[in-house]
């Protein structure tokens, strides 16, 4: 990579840096995420650390999958015995994150405009505190971007099939949810397979020249390792969590998650407005497709309920805060309905776009990736905003590029929707991170 290439991504980590070393340093709390670490994470690392290498998985202090700390149990096993030098290794992962958003933008945008929308990215509250403190988090977030990415961007192969297996398995041992990522790996090789000439031609692309019937059954082969990781970890656990996180975390289906998911998609798709608005000229459909797309939104809002409630698992996040804030009807809050609904036609929007532009394979592969992620995560009784805001600014941000490299315009006024996303996130980032600490400090 040349100079100008690094350069904005070397800011970009020092933005992040000056956001997470003050965190560790100074050993911030006051937060959520420290609360986690504090009576979950470090006490599994620390337990991991002194058991190894016969370690039980049967019971730990976390709901997720081991492998996050069993990794940070290494270092601690080597010797690093305070908790903010873990931090540190562990927040090398979401630098990784910005890494990754940043490069896969080089492919369609020049270094100073990929910077530019990474920088809402860089900043963001989530991945801040994620960073900042002991969690799985980022680590997953990693692993989800590459798969994504080398199922969406890049053509299949056998070689790469392989590797998808790999991180495939590391994810579900990382988080057991990731289970999802079995999905994209599937649609991929049946696409790369013969039956993907049967696409619309806006499908088609120049990744897939090559179709092979082994394509999809390599495909297949790959998913199997995943399940296998799953299978060993329900059997450890005798359930899909840890016995103490049964209740918390595993005791229904919570319908509320994709009509949030579409209410938080215009939380931030809202700083998209000026890049749909540059894309306008490939946004002319017709009326009964706009008429679909809000009433299967606002079917999914209101059969979900969207109401704060504690106790269904309907809170944790800006946006739950909101609805709590303002009135609801039975179970639909009064701003969560109409913003799922704008939600839905951000996503169908930038999709529209990008199917009209040459990168309807990949946008199709994101989006339909991206809403397994949803199902899996209604999985989960939380709903927390945490869970879902992380990957939501990544895949929107990648979504926009694939919309607006399309068009070739030479506009360039867009960026103030990044621009401003950024100095949104920046300030929650200090309120929601840094503010609990310095105010009972």
């Amino acid at each position: 990579m040349t100079v100008r290439r690094i350069a904005p991504l070397a800011i970009l980590a020092a933005m992040f840096a000056l956001l997470v070393l003050p965190v560790i340093i100074l050993g911030f709390r006051s937060t959520a995420e420290s609360y986690n670490q504090e009576m979950h994470h470090w006490l599994v690392i620390e337990n991991f650390a002194e058991q190894w290498p016969r370690i039980d998985f049967s019971n730990y202090r976390s709901a997720t999958s081991p492998g996050y700390h069993l990794l940070m149990a290494v270092p601690r096993k080597l010797g690093l015995e305070s908790p903010s030098s873990i931090q540190l290794i562990s927040s090398l992962f979401g630098l990784l994150v910005i890494a990754i958003t940043y490069l896969v933008l080089l492919k369609w945008v020049p270094p100073w405009q990929a910077f530019v929308m990474t920088l809402p990215v860089a900043v963001a509250p989530y991945i801040i505190s994620t960073s900042s403190w002991l969690a799985t988090d980022m680590l997953s977030l990693v692993l989800i971007l590459l798969i994504l990415f080398l199922c969406s961007f890049s053509p299949v192969t056998a070689g790469r099939l392989v590797l998808l297996s790999i991180l495939a398995s590391l994810a579900v041992y990382t988080r057991q949810i990731n289970l999802w990522l079995i999905g994209p790996i599937l649609l991929a090789g049946l696409i790369a397979s013969p039956l993907g000439f049967s696409l619309p031609d806006r499908l088609q692309s120049e990744l897939d020249v090559v179709r092979r019937p082994r394509n999809f059954w390599f495909a297949v082969l790959a998913c199997i390792p995943p399940l296998l990781v799953l299978a060993y970890l329900v059997d450890q656990w005798g359930g899909l969590t840890p016995p103490g996180y049964r209740e918390l975390h595993n005791s229904g289906i919570n319908f509320a998650t994709p009509g949030f998911f579409l209410a938080l998609s215009v939380f931030y798709g809202i700083f998209l407005l000026p890049l749909l608005a540059s894309c306008r000229g490939y946004l002319v459909v017709p009326w009964s497709r706009v008429i679909v797309v809000c009433f299967i939104a606002l079917a999914i809002v209101l059969l979900g309920g969207s109401s704060h409630d504690q106790e269904a698992g309907r809170w944790g996040g800006a946006l739950w805060s909101l609805a709590r804030i303002f009135p609801s009807i039975g179970n639909a809050s009064v701003v969560l309905v109409p913003l799922a609904v704008l939600g839905a036609l951000v996503l169908f929007s930038l999709w529209t776009i990008a199917m009209r532009t040459g990168s309807g394979r990949i946008s199709t592969v994101l989006i339909i990736s991206w809403f397994g992620s949803i199902a899996a995560q209604s999985f989960n009784s939380q709903c927390f905003q945490r869970y879902l805001g992380p990957l939501m600014i990544v895949l929107l941000t990648w979504l926009a590029v694939l919309a607006i490299s399309g068009t070739r315009t030479r506009d360039r006024w867009w960026l103030a929707g990044f621009v401003l996303m950024a100095l949104v996130q920046l300030a929650m980032a200090l309120v929601i991170v840094h503010g609990p600490s310095l105010g009972s400090g």
